[in-house]
């Protein structure tokens, strides 16, 4: 009897290694995807400004070959050059900053991290043509792992702009609200992209379920939000067909 309780403890603890390691394994790609989301928006985030300095550089140069390139000149665009610099480097740190581990949990205002998760993808929403509205009944505070929000709140708006400029809707809309209801934070984050069919939705949050053709999704995101917000953050993630589109309902 006692050999038969050994063995089982045996396997329940292979078992649960074997769920880690593949966990592990899911967690790195989940981290491999975002790196190339956040790569996307950073050269979106950076292509007007670039543009700008090599306009700038070309007006000095021009400047310079007429003999109108006095100091004042030169000193103003001097000075509007580094802004641009300061912009592009910012935009890198607050990139780092959130695709930092975070070590214990926080309180934090829900409110700036889903503005500063809408500042880093405003360029390809607007690319796209994609408009954003969000209502907020005053401020709203989580407690959790804020940089693991964020990407939660990354993966989700990101889904939903490639479903509207794949659904391409008359007029695609992102609606975010925020507010307290009882001792929770909820966000919900809604498209106007047409909707999950029925038999699709309990499955999105599956490993590697994806319904975006081959190559252009790898299955993990929804995935790992969904690990992050319930296990990590002790709340719950849900999705619902709602009108013409999907909601999302993020509760902490």
């Amino acid at each position: 009897m006692e050999e038969r309780i050994y063995l089982l403890e045996q396997r329940l603890l292979e078992a649960e290694a074997e769920i880690n390691r593949k966990d592990q394994m899911l967690i790195k790609q989940s981290r491999q995807a975002d790196m190339g989301e956040m790569i996307n928006n950073i050269a979106h985030q950076w292509r007007q400004p670039l543009n700008n300095l090599g306009l700038l550089i070309q007006n000095m140069q021009l400047m310079q070959e007429i003999g109108e390139l006095t100091p004042d000149i030169l000193r103003g665009d001097c000075r509007e050059a580094m802004e641009i610099i300061f912009f592009m480097s910012r935009t890198i740190e607050d990139f780092r900053d959130f695709f930092r581990q975070d070590k214990e949990k926080k309180a934090f205002l829900i409110n700036e991290v889903i503005s500063k998760t809408l500042n880093f993808i405003s360029a390809t929403l607007e690319n796209s043509s994609i408009k954003v509205e969000v209502d907020a009944s005053g401020d709203v505070t989580a407690i959790g792992y804020q940089n693991e929000y964020f990407q939660v709140l990354l993966n989700i708006i990101a889904n939903a702009r490639d479903v509207l400029v794949e659904k391409k809707p008359t007029s695609p809309l992102i609606r975010i609200s925020i507010a307290n209801e009882g001792d929770s934070s909820v966000v919900k984050i809604r498209d106007n992209g047409g909707g999950i069919p029925a038999e699709v939705i309990p499955r999105i949050f599956d490993s590697y379920f994806t319904t975006k053709g081959h190559g252009k999704g790898t299955g993990i995101g929804l995935y790992m939000s969904k690990v992050i917000i319930e296990k990590n953050c002790g709340g719950r993630l849900s999705a619902y067909n709602v009108d013409d589109g999907v909601e999302f309902r993020i509760e902490v």
